[in-house]
């Protein structure tokens, strides 16, 4: 049941009685003024049932937790310690005395579970349309459209890597079956253990050695998935069905590998580069130093060269020429209305993207690819010169991003990676508004 706040008993420990002021040029009582927290309230209780169960924490203070720990760059453990002797924090999170509940790190992740993409989308409008009168009028409805990679969370993947995960994994669930009673005999276990520890010590390896390794661990896990669901019909539902993510994962990558190695390719379609988060795909970026990276791909909208929405996540690597279709639309569903002029690199390029934006008398700022048409329509030299040297305004978000807001690696499990996105955005955004 959604938490319901009632503060008509004052506290001893009010911090009005006590007379402890808060300095008002902190950053977190700052920020707290740029943030609707009303809306957001509201969004997130539709979550929650009105009448049934427990009442839950108090839901500013989960939605602040999470905030603060973009800004402060803390992970939930350490954001809830903190809570506990914070006073800016208290009060950012809507506390006015020091008697409260303090939530259990694990709350903040059932937190997050109830949050769906939607939820999150309105989240960030309803912020950006309180904190869009701090923009100039003139260049509200402007805006510059990239994609970025916000890596996930998982080590670099190779082929002997994940076998050697799926066949260890499997021998995990063949000793649970065996704790539980059922009489079997784990052969090669130590042979093969040995096997990868050796591989793994020896920094040179040549490509003899990694297929002949690969070859031995396909055998393994083939062997071990045979064997775990021989025995694991002597056993109770319940663990059959705990185990049916590891038997699909290791299924999927034994083909996976089966595959490569028949067909003698380096490349396959919905390649699984993660045993842990099996819809992570690589995404081929050609960047020097990070030619591919492995997380959802994020399209954002940058809207008068300051406030951050995203426009689409995908765990595919979508084309760039897609991010006109979905930065138009997600400006038109926060503002009613189409942005007066769209800027985005060569990527977007495309007769059909440059045509919608002439249908819809948008200034069309998105860079040619070779050639312009002779026919093109285009905007004065002025406007062009003046929307070039604008469209470096994302570059400058999307670092920020990374290096502020903790948007170089996703730090939540694969399936919350647009959570992790939109709670970056609108604590980047909020901060804009404080420094403004």
């Amino acid at each position: 049941m959604k938490h319901t706040d009632n503060q008509n008993q004052d506290s001893f420990f009010q911090l009005g009685l006590m007379q402890v002021d808060i300095p008002q040029d902190n950053e977190l009582v700052r920020i707290s003024k740029e943030i609707d927290w009303d809306k957001m309230i509201e969004l997130v209780s539709r979550k929650y049932s009105g009448k049934r169960g427990r009442n839950s924490k108090s839901l500013r203070m989960m939605i602040a937790l999470e905030i603060a720990k973009r800004k402060l760059g803390l992970s939930d453990k350490d954001i809830v310690e903190q809570l506990k002797v914070d006073i800016a924090l208290k009060v950012f999170c809507g506390f006015k005395s020091f008697h409260h509940d303090i939530p259990d790190a694990s709350t903040l992740t059932y937190f997050r579970r109830r949050l769906d993409s939607e939820t999150l989308r309105q989240l960030e409008e309803v912020n950006i349309q309180r904190i869009i009168r701090k923009v100039p009028k003139r260049i509200r409805h402007q805006v510059i459209s990239d994609t970025t990679c916000v890596p996930a969370n998982i080590t670099y993947p190779t082929d002997s890597k994940l076998l050697a995960t799926a066949w260890k994994k499997l021998v995990a669930v063949a000793e649970r079956i065996r704790g539980m009673g059922v009489s079997l005999v784990i052969r090669g276990k130590r042979k093969i253990a040995s096997a990868i520890r050796n591989f793994n010590l020896r920094r040179k390896k040549t490509k003899a050695e990694v297929k002949k390794m690969n070859g031995k661990l396909i055998r393994a896990v083939s062997r071990a998935i045979h064997f775990v669901r021989r025995h694991i019909q002597k056993t109770n539902e319940e663990l059959k069905t705990s185990v049916q993510k590891i038997f699909d994962a290791a299924q999927a990558i034994l083909e996976q590998q089966r595959t490569l190695l028949r067909q003698r390719v380096r490349r396959i379609k919905d390649r699984i580069v993660s045993f842990h988060e099996p819809n992570v795909r690589p995404l081929f970026r050609g960047k020097d130093g990070k030619t591919t990276e492995f997380g959802p791909k994020v399209c954002m909208n940058v809207i008068g060269g300051a406030l951050v929405q995203t426009a689409k996540l995908s765990h595919n690597n979508f084309s760039d020429t897609e991010i006109v279709d979905a930065g138009l639309e997600t400006h038109r569903g926060t503002f009613d209305r189409y942005p007066k002029e769209f800027i985005a690199d060569r990527g977007a390029h495309s007769p059909k993207n440059h045509h919608r934006l002439a249908e819809c008398s948008i200034i069309d700022g998105v860079q040619y690819r070779g050639k312009i048409p002779k026919n093109t329509h285009l905007p004065p030299p002025k406007t062009i010169r003046r929307m070039y040297r604008r469209r470096t305004l994302v570059e400058g978000k999307i670092g920020t991003f990374k290096t502020r807001y903790q948007g170089d690696r996703n730090r939540y499990a694969d399936k919350n990676a647009q959570c992790w996105v939109s709670f970056g955005f609108i604590t980047m955004n909020a901060a804009w508004a404080a420094a403004h």
